[in-house]
């Protein structure tokens, strides 16, 4: 199964992606009281960004995992990758746009 270190990489790849779940990607500060975490949601309807980011990285999640079983057809993995890699830049971005919907500063 992990025949390359592509599939390696797939496979921290699909890791990292699962981390999104259950980490906050950003930290608000809304008041002096009050500290917003911002992370992906499937149950997060009020923001639809970061609804529509959720769904597609638990697609790029299932992608890359099923990707990594394509080791015997190299051309067709590395064709995959690139559609992964196009996929991860719409997350980014819609990740970007969810954030700048919520109210207060971003915490650094």
């Amino acid at each position: 199964m992990i025949q390359r270190i592509q599939s390696l990489y797939l496979l921290i790849h699909s890791i990292l992606s699962a981390f999104l779940f259950f980490f906050p990607f950003q930290t608000n500060i809304v008041n002096l009281s009050e500290i917003k975490d911002l992370q992906l949601s499937l149950l997060n309807y009020e923001n639809t960004y970061l609804f529509l980011a959720a769904i597609l990285n638990l697609i790029i999640l299932v992608d890359s995992l099923t990707i990594i079983f394509l080791y015997k057809n190299r051309k067709l993995q590395m064709l995959l990758c690139h559609y992964l890699t196009a996929m991860n830049i719409a997350l980014l971005g819609l990740m970007y746009f969810g954030a700048n919907q919520i109210e207060g500063l971003p915490n650094l």
